[in-house]
């Protein structure tokens, strides 16, 4: 059973009898199981929260950014087929743009999760979870679907894995620290560390360790925009992990 099924079950997108056959597979299917509990976990928290008020000089970014997607959509062919799961459970819109854009200002600029912290200076937004040095050996190594506590307590939650358009192999995660503060990530592995390019904080207080309070349109409205491929199967993902 492939993570697009089981997002798409998540998310209510399958029809009845779809629907059934996966209601049935999963009686058996403890991996898809644990996955089908992450994914609806993850998305209660993201819900949970409003999208954050977008500054002036963003929303300049954001209409330039829209315009120009429009124009690639009006380029391309009329049979083009892209992927539910790049579409994301409420399509590309200019909020959850705004949303994302507002959250990923600073990552890819030579962060990493290696780096240290204190009280979450150097970190995207502040965000301190992110400076958590368990977080890139669970990255290397554990699948998909899986839970692992790290030294510092807290729990990392690997939700899926992707290779964007160079290659390069990328995870989603979400990060539960022990301070109650929940964090959902996307990174990218670079050489032997791991590169965040899009932190969405989920709880926790804005004014001492996150950014604005953000949606799942954010994450979804960044990953159609990502150039990240469909979720990767169990076997592929295996290969990729291998990969040093």
């Amino acid at each position: 059973m492939t993570d697009e099924l089981i997002m798409a079950y998540a998310d209510g997108e399958l029809s009845v009898d779809e629907a059934a056959r996966i209601e049935e597979a999963l009686k058996s299917d403890q991996s898809a199981q644990r996955k089908l509990a992450m994914f609806l976990k993850t998305a209660d928290r993201l819900r949970a929260e409003p999208a954050p008020a977008i500054p002036d000089e963003l929303a300049r970014r954001v209409d330039a950014l829209i315009a120009d997607e429009k124009d690639r959509t009006a380029a391309a062919e009329p049979d083009n087929v892209v992927s539910f799961r790049r579409l994301g459970r409420s399509g590309f819109v200019p909020t959850a743009i705004a949303a994302c854009l507002a959250l990923a200002v600073g990552l890819g600029t030579g962060y990493t999760l290696k780096q240290p912290d204190q009280a979450g200076e150097g970190s995207p937004f502040g965000v301190a979870a992110l400076a958590d040095p368990g977080i890139e050996e669970v990255l290397a190594s554990t699948p998909s679907g899986e839970s692992r506590v790290l030294a510092s307590g807290a729990t990392l939650n690997l939700i899926a894995s992707f290779v964007d358009e160079a290659g390069v192999l990328c995870r989603e995660f979400d990060y539960e620290g022990v301070n109650g503060h929940s964090v959902v990530s996307v990174a990218c592995r670079d050489g032997a560390q791991w590169q965040p390019k899009i932190a969405i904080a989920t709880t926790g207080n804005s004014e001492t360790h996150f950014a604005p309070a953000s949606s799942l349109d954010a994450l979804e409205a960044w990953l159609s925009s990502s150039g990240l491929g469909e979720a990767l199967n169990a076997e592929d993902e295996q290969q990729q992990l291998v990969v040093k």
